[in-house]
């Protein structure tokens, strides 16, 4: 009965247990369903507070576990998605409900690996499901740069559910990435042009056109969103980052208050508050939320590095040195990063440190100007003047404000969420102090570059002063005199900064270039001999003795100044750049190849490097590996002259879209540069678009009045629409610009083709008049004059031509020809040279057998002419001298054979009579 007593007991308990968490079960469903009210209204802080009452009452509740990491999803707070869907993992919630969700937590985390290891498809899920896989995956592939299996994975997710917008927006990110940002941008419009409210794509397109620095379309686009989901946090960051970029800090402040309300605990949004702080020099602010954000994400580089921008202008030094130290570690190649750092540690003393950081920044950017400044005065306050002298000259040369040079630090603090991987610039400066860069050097270097030589000599003479034993203040009274026409004075201050300092070599050096520049090159040699018996590795003197073996036409000699100036200077990419720029002007193709190679290992960023590389790339037709050159060197260094080297390079492989692009870019920059009008020309020219030619020549007629190109490019044009006639006059116009020998030529030709042959033949006398050494003009003057049957005349102009050109092949052929036309035993001579410079032109085989054979060497010739028409077998000019020297040598029958073929062959041909009467003899 006590049993029975006892059992009863346990079954009410657990009908009172049923009941209570019925109870509560019913309570956290009512809570659920105001959450989702409340998502449907954009209120979503109301719907995460219900979704933890839910929670609260019922722990077990799957539906709410999977809704709060969806709507953490939503504010883009990973961590905390995570930790809610894992939840419902253990609480045996389907896969199908979770899988794509924690994949997408992981992303915002960046957490590749996990998905990747975790996130795989699974063949019994629906193809949604695995479709949505491949797209994670996908995108953990593309953020860690394996583009190929990326690319397989959109594609795979494709195959699982045909025509999903995910992957089709990812395959666009993989060309993106993958650097054809042309293709890219078509491909984002084309699909936002099918798909206009995908906002990932809007939301991309906005990040995309951002990076391009084109704000106001990158503006249109994130609007778009934000007018159809207010709260799109994706879009509020884009937006805000814009705003922050174009200094619109009232309209930013408006995003930031939205954000600050439905996602206040997001790293992202504290840091954007600190940033626009910090821009607005707000910075007791900007110090509250950057330090709010290191306590959240200590290693937080972009805060580490803002955080001691603020310690440096405190003056807390050494505080700035460990942030900035931690920042420079994780953003190793961020140049502002490196220039804060050095400038604390020349703040500290620290000039070692401050010399060693400077030096590998400038290494790998060698075209900043205000980084050759702050190391060139590291070396001066270390006593290394000649080395220091020498960049701040540099800088002051490409400087183009001073006094910002000397005191304004201006530097991208980097913008990174947690949602996206692109990296985003925002511009701020920091004041370096009077005391980094020595102000009276620049200032004297100032008034030189701006050729004001009586302001600089006396800042010099008041340096000198101060300084009476700096050598470096009389080497720039030197330079000051030397600027004001005065080389006596000039050489008296470079020899008083000598004996100050006997090893200050640049004074020595500006002694050379004295001696230079009255082309006394014994004289410089000697000056560059004594700076390197002071300092063996010094490059200005190595690339001196250089340039003067080049002058003095010793290739030898200066291809070895130049290969010692590489191997005593193996942190100076400029030795190797000039021996492959020399190599290319002496036609050694592969060895500027080699060299460039060579350099640019070495120097992966420098723009004359890259440059050269592209050049030698195109000169042994490696086109598509110039285009990766000169694309990487556009990215370096974006100016016109290297945008329009690009565009040229694409324009090789017909890609007239993109070059088209670059031009726009170059012209953007520069509206009058005229290689890049000169190539938009020729683009026109090349797809037939011959009206839009003659538009840009005549665009170019009038940027440029005193050049010759636009009136060529117009000509060409007319030539092209068959206005033979007009493009005489247009190239007339030309050639009174700019008489050339090959304006003279194309003249030339077109009156000929008119049929006007004196006009034709008196354009090149009264070229060859006016530059009688043009001996290729003057050897097509002698094959006109040899198609016109002037013969004797035809001759004298070639053995003119022959003096210039004594090894041209084309020359020496038809000179032995004309020689054996008249009978001048001269042909066999000529001939036989000319053989033995081409063996393998069958043409000029032919020719030398058929001397032979005139003057009486029948075997010998016949061998030579045997083998011109085995190459040309269906020549019957060469298979007529076959049968001439096969009867000449006796062998009348095969010679017969020979000639009545060319009959019943070429009965059109000149020939046919000359075999058919010969053969007749034979009968």
């Amino acid at each position: 009965m006590g049993s029975i007593m006892n059992g009863s007991r346990s079954v009410v308990a657990i009908l009172l247990l049923v009941s209570l968490f019925t109870v509560d079960a019913a309570d956290s469903n009512e809570f659920l369903k105001e959450a989702r009210e409340y998502l449907t209204q954009g209120k979503v802080d109301a719907a995460v507070i219900q979704l933890k009452n839910a929670l609260q009452e019922n722990p077990a509740n799957i539906d709410a576990r999977l809704l709060l990491g969806k709507v953490y999803l939503r504010l883009n707070d990973g961590e905390a998605a995570e930790k809610e869907i894992e939840r419902a993992v253990r609480l045996k919630a389907g896969k199908e409900l979770w899988q794509l969700d924690l994949g997408q937590a992981y992303l915002l985390q960046r957490k590749f690996d996990e998905i990747l290891d975790s996130i795989e498809p699974d063949p019994t899920l629906s193809g949604a499901v695995q479709a949505g896989v491949y797209n994670l995956r996908g995108q953990a592939y593309l953020a860690t740069g394996k583009l190929t299996d990326a690319r397989d994975s959109f594609q795979k997710s494709l195959s699982s559910q045909p025509g999903n917008e995910p992957a089709e927006l990812g395959i666009t990110q993989v060309t993106i990435a993958s650097g054809d940002q042309a293709e890219g941008r078509k491909l984002l419009d084309d699909f936002l042009g099918k798909h206009p409210d995908n906002f990932d794509a809007r939301i991309l397109r906005g990040d995309f056109l951002k990076q391009q620095q084109h704000a106001d379309q990158a503006l249109e686009d994130f609007d778009y969103v934000l007018n159809k989901d207010h709260n799109n946090i994706r879009a509020l960051l884009g937006r805000t980052i814009v705003q922050l970029q174009k200094a619109n800090y009232d309209l930013a402040a408006k995003d930031l208050e939205v954000l600050n309300k439905i996602a206040p605990n997001s790293p992202i949004v504290i840091y954007l508050n600190g940033v626009s702080a910090f821009q607005q020099q707000k910075i007791k602010e900007a110090e509250e939320f950057i330090r709010q954000v290191l306590n959240l994400i200590p290693n937080h580089p972009q805060s580490q590095l803002i955080y001691g921008a603020i310690l440096f202008g405190n003056g807390e030094f050494q505080q700035a040195d460990e942030y900035l130290s931690r920042a420079q570690a994780a953003l190793p190649g961020h140049l502002p990063t490196i220039k804060l750092l050095a400038a604390t540690r020349i703040k500290l003393r620290q000039h070692d440190k401050a010399i060693a950081l400077l030096e590998s920044g400038l290494t790998e950017h060698p075209e900043d100007v205000q980084l050759r400044a702050m190391l060139g005065n590291a070396y001066l306050q270390t006593g290394r003047f000649e080395e220091g002298s020498e960049l701040l000259a540099k800088a002051v040369e490409q400087a183009p404000d001073l006094a910002t040079l000397r005191t304004q630090l201006a530097f991208g603090l980097l913008a990174r969420g947690e949602t996206k991987s692109a990296i985003d610039e925002l511009q701020s400066a920091v004041d370096l102090g009077q005391d980094l860069i020595q102000a009276d050097v620049l200032l004297v270097l100032s008034h030189l570059k701006n050729n004001e030589s009586d302001k600089a000599l006396q800042a010099s003479q008041a340096l000198e002063k101060r300084s009476p034993d700096n050598p470096l203040a009389y080497n720039l009274t030197g330079l000051a005199y030397l600027a004001s026409g005065n080389e006596d004075k000039a050489r008296e201050k470079f020899l008083k900064a000598l004996a100050v300092d006997p090893s200050f070599v640049t004074a020595q050096i500006n002694l050379a270039r004295i001696e230079f520049s009255h082309n006394r090159l014994d004289e410089t040699a000697e000056r560059f001999q004594a700076v390197l018996e002071k300092v063996p590795n010094n490059i200005t003197a190595l690339l001196g003795m250089a340039g003067i073996e080049e002058l003095r036409n010793n290739r030898t000699k200066m291809y070895e100044w130049l290969a010692k100036a590489q191997q005593e200077n193996p942190k100076s990419s400029q030795p190797g750049v000039l021996m492959a720029q020399a190599y290319l002007r002496d036609g050694e193709n592969l060895k500027a190849l080699r060299t460039a190679r060579e350099t640019i290992s070495s120097f992966p960023n420098n723009a004359d490097a890259l440059r050269v590389l592209g050049m030698a790339q195109i000169a042994v037709n490696e086109i598509n590996s110039a285009i990766q050159s000169f694309t990487h060197l556009s990215d370096v260094q974006k100016t016109p002259q290297n945008l329009t080297l690009l565009a040229n390079a694409l324009k090789r492989v017909d890609n007239h879209n993109e070059a088209r692009s670059r031009l726009k870019q170059a012209l953007e920059a520069d509206p009058s540069y005229l290689p890049a009008l000169s190539a938009q020309g020729d683009i026109a020219l090349r797809e037939g678009k011959l009206e839009e030619a003659i538009a840009v020549a005549k665009t170019i007629q009038g940027k440029h009045p005193q050049q010759s190109v636009g009136h060529e490019l117009e000509a060409v044009a007319l030539i092209k629409q068959s206005k033979t006639a007009e493009a005489i006059t247009v190239y007339e116009k030309a050639y009174e610009l700019n008489p050339t020998g090959d304006l003279a030529l194309k003249l030339s030709r077109l009156h000929i083709m008119m049929g006007n042959r004196q006009q034709g033949q008196g354009k090149l006398e009264d070229w060859l008049t006016k530059r009688p050494e043009d001996a290729e003009v003057r050897a097509v003057y002698a094959s006109l004059l040899q198609q016109w049957g002037d013969e004797e005349k035809a001759i004298a102009e070639y053995e003119t031509v022959l003096q210039k050109l004594p090894d041209n092949v084309v020359v020496l052929n038809n000179l032995a020809w004309l020689y054996q036309k008249s009978k001048n035993d001269r042909a066999i001579a000529l001939s036989e040279r000319a053989f033995n410079l081409s063996p393998d032109k069958p043409e000029i085989v032919d020719t030398y057998g058929w001397i032979l054979v005139n003057f009486g060497q029948f075997e010998k010739g016949l061998k030579f002419i045997k083998e011109a028409f085995a190459k040309m077998p269906g020549n019957p000019e060469v298979a007529f001298h076959v049968g001439y020297a096969l009867n000449k040598a006796g062998k009348s029958e095969e010679a017969k054979r020979v000639l009545e073929r060319i009959v019943k062959d070429h009965k059109e041909s000149p020939y046919a009579g000359e075999a058919k009467a010969l053969a007749a003899t034979l009968d």
